[in-house]
């Protein structure tokens, strides 16, 4: 389990540090919270967050994920790695490390 601050509403919504980890945290709108690995599976480019779409963008290709880290439009065609998913944010059970 990795326990985590109970104020990291900041962080939702973008690429963050956390712990040596680079994750890409989304909370939606149920509360329930997923970090991903940011690393675009198709160059390895690091995702960024488009409020405007909900989704995961490369900057590099134009690859976009969805905000659970399924693959929308190409190049990529793999899923980005979930690190973690939890409805509750103050501990979240690892996935994938």
């Amino acid at each position: 389990m990795i326990a985590m601050n109970k104020n990291v509403e900041h962080f939702y919504d973008k690429v963050m540090d956390y712990e040596g980890k680079k994750l890409a945290v989304h909370k939606d709108d149920a509360g329930k919270v997923t970090a991903l690995n940011p690393t675009c599976t198709h160059a390895g480019c690091t995702v960024q967050f488009n409020a405007a779409e909900q989704s995961w963008d490369c900057p590099c290709h134009g690859g976009r994920f969805d905000v659970s880290r399924k693959a929308l439009t190409g190049p990529p065609t793999i899923d980005l790695e979930t690190v973690f998913r939890k409805d509750n944010f103050h501990e979240v059970d690892v996935i994938k490390s």
